[in-house]
């Protein structure tokens, strides 16, 4: 069995920004009864990754139409024997949110789930 991701909605990379993320935040706090909003980008290309960080975790980079991301995976290490060596685009599920490191403050995406960029067109339940 496979479970299930509840993507909300579909975003090009470039659609990411402060408008964005302060629509976001009117729908906190979240927690289990409410969660994080999940976004899916397709065909978004591979710029950096994905490797292994911090035992069992993916980190990447990704890009589309000028805009790059970070993008973090927890728990989804074992994710990167799926995607093939040199596998240049991909289709991505996260998550939007800050993440301030060292004083810097960026927007970053958290992974829900990453896959080599698929040949069928993206549709909702």
């Amino acid at each position: 069995l496979v479970p299930r991701l509840k993507i909300e909605g579909i975003l090009q990379l470039d659609q990411i920004d402060s408008e964005l993320l302060n629509i976001i935040r009117r729908f906190a706090p979240f927690g289990p009864r409410n969660k994080q909003i999940v976004f899916a980008s397709f065909g978004v290309e591979l710029l950096k990754g994905p490797r292994h960080v911090g035992g069992n975790h993916l980190l990447v980079q990704v890009g589309q139409n000028g805009a790059v991301f970070n993008g973090i995976g927890y728990n989804l290490g074992p994710i990167i024997e799926k995607i093939s060596p040199g596998t240049r685009f991909v289709d991505v599920a996260y998550t939007v949110e800050e993440n301030e490191w060292q004083g810097q403050v960026n927007v970053q995406l958290y992974l829900k789930d990453i896959r080599e960029m698929s040949q069928e067109a993206p549709h909702l339940p």
